[in-house]
């Protein structure tokens, strides 16, 4: 109980009610606004589908099996590597919601932020300072993108990776390698920033903290070269898909660059002042980011949009806390005068960023006080009362947005013009003009409806109006 007394007196204090509660706006702001998109059927089965359905399994012990666009019934773990989302299996089997994974996905952004006040703090010394480190990182827009689409192991990377840096930088060995391990679980190819910074650690350290690098470079690569070697061959039975895509493609090498990309690498280096342009050995993990992201095809990686951006928040923060104490070095050197004018100066450059990121840039934020967006909710009642006409006793194939809402069910794929070869027990549709493309993804709308009206193997089990439940019909 002594201890407990002295821990709860330690972190009663103005300045730790004040971050806890900054974190805890950020929190509601954010769960708040993806649970009602998750209301308003904003999710799809790529992505969120496919995680709630491997997490749904592993929660009644069974294999991930997912319905994977490209190789149909495929173990999740034989697609990317990420075991951490099953530490989320638990809750589901506890709650049984899909709204579990978007709070817990807020959940871990929210935290990394208590780490990131920390890894502030120790570089500025200064509380006003380390706050303001706080709010320029909680205001990426990257960030508040990642957030309110749908749901990505990698958006969790932002609290395990957060950690690894504290553990770091404070030379604390136990957060150091909690840290580690958690990022390499997060996905295959994190495994790159553990072994970037463990090469800091051996040249930067000498005794026990040059040989915890070395080690920990071991560890990261090999770890990299076991997942592509041996690991996804033992699940999919091939190997790592993406890799030999890659290999086959000289443009996934050598990336052009565009308005868009350049726009990226802009407004990424704007959202924290450019101060990680003055820590140039942090950035190697953030150009290896974007080259991955740039020599896709989908466009959908190249912005500020979707998940790609959680993965760098924590790297930026922490070379743009290097980069404002070597600024302040340089302007104390030169400029002396300068330094009564440090508090403003990074003041001015927060409150610039917040207005671009918000205002300008248009974040998601601006929906949490947005009286129509939750008005918005109550639209969609009449697919809820579809979902719950939707019968379990069969495999269900449904558009993206309803597949997504009942893949805990796991006998769940999506909506194909082929759906024929597949032959599902029902098939789902909403036929209301007007949708987001996503709930029709990779599907030909008109002939597709011409087809299954016309398909005599099926009949009408449900009909909602625009909403159809279609049934097979067994041979005796």
């Amino acid at each position: 109980m002594k201890k407990v007394a002295s821990l709860i007196r330690r972190y009663n204090t103005n300045e730790y009610r004040n971050l806890f509660l900054i974190v805890s706006i950020f929190f509601v702001i954010f769960t708040t606004i993806s649970i009602h998109r998750f209301w308003q059927y904003s999710v799809w089965y790529y992505d969120f589908g496919i995680f709630y359905t491997a997490i749904s399994a592993v929660s009644k012990l069974q294999a991930p099996i997912i319905d994977h666009f490209v190789f149909t019934n495929t173990n999740i773990l034989g697609d990317h590597f990420h075991p951490i989302i099953f530490l989320i299996s638990p809750l589901v089997a506890l709650f049984k919601t899909g709204e579990v994974l978007l709070v817990i996905q807020t959940l871990f952004v929210s935290l990394s932020g208590i780490f990131i006040y920390l890894i502030s703090k120790h570089y500025q010394r200064s509380k006003f300072e380390s706050f303001a480190m706080l709010i320029m990182y909680f205001s990426f827009i990257g960030l508040h993108n990642a957030l309110i689409t749908e749901f990505h192991e990698i958006t969790l990377l932002s609290l395990p990776l957060s950690i690894f840096f504290y553990g770091m930088i404070k030379k604390k060995k136990f957060w150091y390698f909690l840290g580690l391990f958690s990022v390499l679980l997060t996905k295959e190819t994190t495994f790159i920033i553990p072994a970037w910074f463990s090469l800091l650690l051996i040249f930067k350290n000498k005794g026990q903290w040059r040989k915890i690098g070395l080690f920990s470079l071991l560890i990261s690569l090999a770890y990299g070269y076991f997942l592509v070697t041996y690991v996804f061959k033992f699940f999919n039975g091939e190997g790592y898909y993406y890799l030999e895509g890659a290999s086959k493609n000289v443009e996934s090498i050598f990336p052009t660059f565009n308005e868009l990309k350049i726009k990226t690498i802009f407004y990424s280096f704007l959202n924290f002042g450019f101060l990680p342009l003055l820590a140039p050995e942090m950035l190697p993990p953030i150009l290896f980011n974007w080259w991955s992201r740039f020599t896709s095809l989908a466009s959908t990686r190249h912005d500020l949009g979707m998940h790609y951006n959680a993965e760098i928040a924590p790297t930026l923060i922490l070379a743009a806390n290097v980069g404002w104490v070597r600024l302040k070095m340089f302007l104390s050197k030169f400029f002396p005068f300068f330094k009564t004018y440090y508090f403003k100066i990074l003041f001015l450059i927060v409150v610039v960023i917040s207005f671009i990121n918000i205002i300008y840039l248009n974040s998601p934020i601006l929906l949490f006080g947005n009286l129509d967006f939750y008005k918005n909710t109550e639209n969609f009642v009449f697919l809820d009362t579809l979902i719950e006409n939707i019968p379990e006793d069969g495999i269900v194939m449904a558009e993206t947005n309803i597949a997504a809402r009942i893949a805990y069910r796991g006998k769940v794929i999506m909506l194909r013009d082929n759906y024929d070869q597949f032959s599902p027990d029902y098939v789902v549709v909403d036929f209301r003009e007007g949708q987001e493309p996503n709930n029709f993804f990779g599907v030909d709308f008109p002939d597709f409806k011409s087809k299954i009206y016309n398909d005599p193997t099926y009949f009408i089990y449900y009909d909602q109006g625009e909403q159809v439940i279609f049934k097979k019909i067994k041979k005796d």
